[in-house]
């Protein structure tokens, strides 16, 4: 299990490789999703502009490895999470700020669904009591 001073790092180390990666584009607003089981991931970057529209982008690749390396990192006794949207909010002045959300229980929004072996290995790969397996999950 990860300590709360390297998971604040690794967190902070994704906005920025995040914001990195968008550039110094007018943006109000971006938020990256990465969905992972075993050896499959993907991801889903949207970028919320000044004038209010939203636009997909390409997933920020660095701000991605970092989330699934802190996903072996946080695994415990109960598993891992499923997915992880970070979101990056531009203030007036110009500074970032950022909240990681981790979804442990709900089916990830999948782009290219993978095939139930690959549900089994992960949960091979990060075991959870039986009783906090979600009801959707591949038996």
């Amino acid at each position: 299990m990860i300590d709360p001073g390297e998971f604040a790092e690794r967190q902070t180390a994704a906005a920025a490789a995040m914001v990195d990666e968008i550039g110094a584009t007018a943006w109000t607003r971006a938020v990256l999703d990465v969905r992972s089981f075993g050896f499959f991931s993907e991801a889903s970057a949207t970028l919320h502009r000044l004038d209010g529209t939203a636009e997909e982008i390409a997933a920020p690749v660095e701000a991605m490895s970092i989330l699934i390396h802190l996903r072996h990192a946080m695994a415990d006794e109960h598993g891992a999470w499923l997915s992880a949207t970070l979101t990056l909010n531009r203030t007036f002045d110009g500074a970032v700020d950022f909240v990681v959300d981790f979804n442990y229980d709900a089916r990830p929004d999948w782009q290219l669904e993978p095939d139930d072996l690959t549900y089994v290995e992960d949960l091979r790969r990060y075991p959870r009591p039986a009783e906090e397996i979600p009801s959707w999950y591949p038996r």
